[in-house]
């Protein structure tokens, strides 16, 4: 997608025409600060809505948000989304873009995001709240095949953050997040205390069974990490399948 691409679509409507917002999140990762301030100046010139409910009742994509930090990234990479994750607004927006952001930087702006978090975010029902989106993105991150390598250290930090927040947990289908997260980050331990797990809600068990089945593979003698053609394809694939 060339710099003048996302222009050509805003322009075909209103509520940004042609444009998608996958349009302008794959626009800002590939041309990084030049989209930023292509980006910036269409939201100048169209004003899009911050919120995805129109005075009118109508539903929208919400892309001045989605506007907001796809420059914050553009213009300062992963740490640029540090302040906006921390906004109940704004949170969740900064987590979807970091999620399809498969470098050690975004894993560390999420993660440490998910440790200064106050208990009021975790205790948290809704699945969109920032805190839960950034835990949903570790998963994806470190959860498949195609995870991000990361210092161990960092993974004994996400152990951390799960065994330290499942328990104050009340809504099972966020403990599941939780478990989920915690497959990205394998070891002997989190697999003793996966099967000694006490639980009877059967979206946890079912979490667990996939979460260990995901462990073992990974800790198996026989485990070797994908090469990056090997995780671009595995992308590619993936992106196709949506």
């Amino acid at each position: 997608m060339n710099l003048n691409t996302l222009a050509i679509k805003a322009a075909k409507g209103p509520n940004g025409g042609a444009m998608q917002v996958e349009d302008m999140i794959r626009f800002v990762l590939f041309h990084g600060e030049q989209a930023a301030d292509e980006i910036d100046r269409l939201q100048a010139h169209y004003r899009w809505p911050m919120d995805g409910l129109l005075p009118d009742g109508s539903r929208v994509a919400p892309l001045g948000r989605w506007t907001k930090v796809c420059v914050a990234f553009g213009r300062n990479g992963a740490v640029g989304l540090v302040p906006l994750l921390s906004d109940e607004e704004d949170g969740s927006f900064a987590a979807a873009i970091l999620e399809k952001v498969h470098t050690p930087e975004s894993v560390e702006v999420l993660l440490t995001f998910c440790e200064r978090e106050n208990s009021s975010g975790w205790l948290s029902p809704d699945p969109m709240h920032p805190v839960w989106k950034a835990m949903g993105a570790l998963n994806l991150l470190l959860g498949l095949e195609d995870y991000v390598s990361v210092d161990a250290s960092v993974l004994d930090r996400l152990r951390h953050v799960v065994w330290t927040r499942f328990s104050h947990t009340p809504i099972p289908a966020r403990q599941a997040t939780l478990i989920y997260a915690l497959r990205g980050a394998p070891s002997r331990a989190a697999l003793e205390w996966l099967e000694n797990l006490k639980i009877t809600d059967e979206s946890l068990i079912y979490a667990r069974k996939a979460c260990i089945k995901s462990m073992k593979s990974r800790l198996a003698l026989t485990h070797r990490a994908l090469n990056m053609e090997e995780k671009r394809q595995v992308r590619k694939k993936r992106a196709l399948d949506v």
